[in-house]
């Protein structure tokens, strides 16, 4: 899954294999043996193809949790990036918090500028709350709820190098982000253990 939670290509020119595992086709004995093996996850046929060729554009909407796989049998362009929906906050903070919870889920690492972005959104969320509350009874509680579990999704280890023994989480078998209260103001160029690839237990 897409470390941010949405996605959107178009493919410039040549052909691009993009492999989709519909939510629709997964049972709960499905995605906890995706969380926890990743990549290694088989599908064991509930996947489908989309063949993207010259000028196909393909989204995969936020808050949902699509597991994809992408080939590119020959030269290729795409372009493409990522983005959020107003009226969708609340599973886009519950996938976000799922994938940080689960890394094996995705090839890319947690956002460093993560923390900031939902620090902003936090505060554009308060100054116009009706832009975002959609049809949600009790939005506003339902949101400093995803907010607060985003936030958790640090540990408080006192120097730089976690221990097993006291980080939360290595505990959870997860990378730090820069949630974790001591690395948020670490320079962006900081290579550190607990953050890297190799640290996942």
């Amino acid at each position: 899954m897409d470390a941010l939670a949405a996605t959107w290509v178009r493919n410039l020119c040549g052909v691009k294999f993009w492999m989709i595992v519909r939510n629709t086709e997964m049972e709960e004995d499905d995605w906890a043996a995706f969380l926890q093996s990743g990549s290694h996850w088989k599908p064991n046929g509930k996947e489908r193809l989309v063949v993207l060729e010259t000028d196909d554009v393909l989204i995969m909407s936020p808050g949902i949790r699509i597991i994809h796989a992408v080939l590119t049998p020959e030269s290729n362009l795409m372009e493409g990036g990522m983005f959020w929906d107003d009226r969708n906050l609340l599973n886009i903070l519950s996938v976000l918090h799922n994938i940080g919870r689960h890394q094996a889920s995705t090839n890319e690492p947690i956002p460093f500028q993560l923390p900031r972005i939902i620090d902003r959104l936090e505060k554009l969320v308060s100054t116009d709350f009706n832009r975002f509350k959609a049809q949600d009874t009790g939005f506003e509680a339902l949101f400093a709820d995803r907010v607060r579990d985003m936030r958790d999704l640090g540990c408080c280890c006192q120097k730089r190098k976690c221990s097993p023994r006291g980080c939360s989480c290595l505990q959870e078998s997860r990378r730090c982000t820069s949630f974790c209260s001591k690395h948020t103001s670490l320079p962006p160029n900081s290579v550190n253990t607990c953050m890297s690839e190799d640290s996942i237990v």
